[in-house]
């Protein structure tokens, strides 16, 4: 009699080693090319999770989506990582919708925006966002995430872009070359915005940098990244200025 157990062993082992080689590949895949496997969601029509692993961010998100549909008819919306969280908005405008998370990415605030119907209804939308992209994200990946971005926001809505802020990287020192990357892509970003007469681009980094091109220590609350109360008086005093020339109150 033919040895049953023995070819059943054989092709257990050979479907072991089919297993680790697709294992294999993925893995090499996803170090090579991070972005396989959003362009596979994304053909695929699949909605990836916000921030992977990140329970808080969820929540915070959800809250978001409730407070959405009793949003304000001509709000401001903001909308970004922790330095819009932080952000005193109603400083900045009346009927101010917050909505930025900690530690978002623009991928992320992206999958965000179809969630929250009130920007069709906006009055203007402020966006401030990328410098979490750094160390991650090359260069054109961040202006390319922008572009997306811009093109995904209601085109009869006024957009406020505000410059990627810069670092201390006396103390934040995280990504290498961070503010001169940053100053780039700022400059890229700009012109994307200048092809749309209702985006305006607002450079607000160079109010905060010092003589050595960092953020300034005075202004920043010890992190070299998020700002303190100086900071954002400055950042919110340019808002204010750039909503009150897209968006004049009628």
């Amino acid at each position: 009699m033919p040895d049953r157990s023995g070819k059943t062993l054989a092709v257990g082992k050979l479907a072991l080693a089919a297993y680790v080689l697709v294992i294999h590949g993925l893995l090499l895949g996803a170090v090579l090319r991070p972005d396989l496997g959003q362009r596979a969601a994304a053909k695929l029509r699949l909605r990836p999770p916000l921030q992977q692993g990140d329970p808080c961010h969820e929540r915070v998100h959800t809250a978001y989506r409730r407070a959405d549909l009793n949003a304000p008819q001509n709000g401001v919306v903001f909308i970004g990582d922790s330095l819009i969280q932080g952000l005193a908005v109603s400083a900045v405008v009346e009927r101010a919708i917050n909505y930025g998370i900690d530690g978002d990415k623009a991928a992320q605030v992206l999958q965000r925006l179809r969630d929250y119907p009130s920007l069709e209804r906006a009055r203007a939308i402020v966006l401030a966002v990328g410098v979490n992209d750094l160390g991650s994200q090359s260069n054109e990946q961040i202006v390319n995430a922008f572009a997306a971005l811009l093109e995904a926001m209601p085109h009869a809505v006024p957009v406020i872009v505000s410059s990627i802020l810069p670092k201390d990287e006396r103390i934040a020192d995280d990504v290498p070359n961070a503010n001169a990357r940053i100053r780039a892509i700022n400059r890229r970003v700009q012109a994307l915005c200048a092809r749309r007469s209702s985006v305006r681009f607002l450079d607000v980094a160079s109010a905060l940098t010092d003589a050595d091109a960092n953020l300034a220590s005075t202004l920043h609350e010890g992190d070299g990244l998020h700002l303190n109360a100086r900071g954002n008086a400055l950042w919110i005093g340019a808002l204010r200025e750039a909503v009150a020339q897209i968006a004049p109150r009628e």
